[in-house]
């Protein structure tokens, strides 16, 4: 199994001390983060992955793994958020977590991972166009795609959170596509492909789902837009693969 270097940042996993069923708090914000995106997307799930070391006996080790899942739904649960998008998953120490770091390696082994289990229609990223609509050409289109062609937003690897300055990028495509009659604001979440990376097409539609939250939470309708996320990797022109990029969808009013 490829070995993957353990780096710091915002990251899907929580660890536990040997044998227990307490996560540090910032794994539990993290879980915390994640319900409320789920709350605004009715079609995900968050399934709760928990894990052990390879230590002990494998049936009490499945056993433990389970419960750390169902204590971090607890303890999310706790905070206020509704949980009933969440479900508990033990698997022991089948899968080890395959990191190093300066911690020994039984460490990165007792985790929960969370995961985004979504059941979407993708929209098709680069899909023929259809004939222009008759105000394909209008003013605000042209100034909202002008916009979109020259704006993506970077990620350090396994992020789903970005700066101030980012979001109020985003949201000034959200304002210009609300105030563009048929116009809606597509957000394509990106994964990178390299091995070290640790991400995958789950990573690229959190990131599209979190903005959107983000954009609703400043006030923009949710109708307004348009989640994507491409089924494979995108590492081109030598930049990074973790992204957000744009796109304009125009309909029928």
């Amino acid at each position: 199994m490829p070995r993957r270097s353990a780096h710091r940042g915002w990251s899907s996993t929580r660890y536990f001390p040997s044998g227990g069923l307490n996560a540090d708090q910032g794994g539990i914000e993290q879980g915390r983060l994640l319900g409320l995106i789920a709350q605004t997307c009715p079609d995900v799930q968050i399934r709760v992955e928990g894990y052990s070391d390879p230590s002990g006996d494998p049936a009490a080790n499945l056993r433990l793994s389970q419960a750390r899942a169902e204590e971090v739904i607890k303890r999310i649960g706790a905070s206020g958020i509704n949980t009933a998008m969440f479900f508990a998953e033990g698997l022991g120490d089948r899968q080890p977590s395959g990191l190093i770091g300066p911690e020994p390696a039984s460490y990165y082994d007792r985790r929960v991972e969370f995961s985004i289990v979504e059941e979407v229609t993708r929209v098709a990223v680069g899909a023929p166009a259809a004939a222009p609509k008759p105000w394909a050409n209008a003013t605000c289109v042209t100034a909202l795609q002008q916009a979109v062609d020259t704006t993506m937003l970077f990620y350090a690897p396994r992020s789903v959170s970005l700066g101030s300055s980012d979001v109020d990028t985003a949201m000034t495509l959200a304002t210009l596509a609300m105030e563009c009659p048929h116009a809606r604001l597509r957000v394509i979440g990106h994964h990178a492909g390299d091995l070290q990376s640790g991400e995958n097409v789950s990573t690229g539609l959190l990131r599209a789902k979190a903005l959107m939250a983000m954009l609703v939470g400043r006030g923009v309708k949710a109708e307004e837009i348009i989640i994507a996320a491409p089924s494979r990797p995108l590492n081109d022109a030598g930049l990074p693969g973790s992204r957000v990029r744009f796109d304009v969808i125009l309909e029928e009013g």
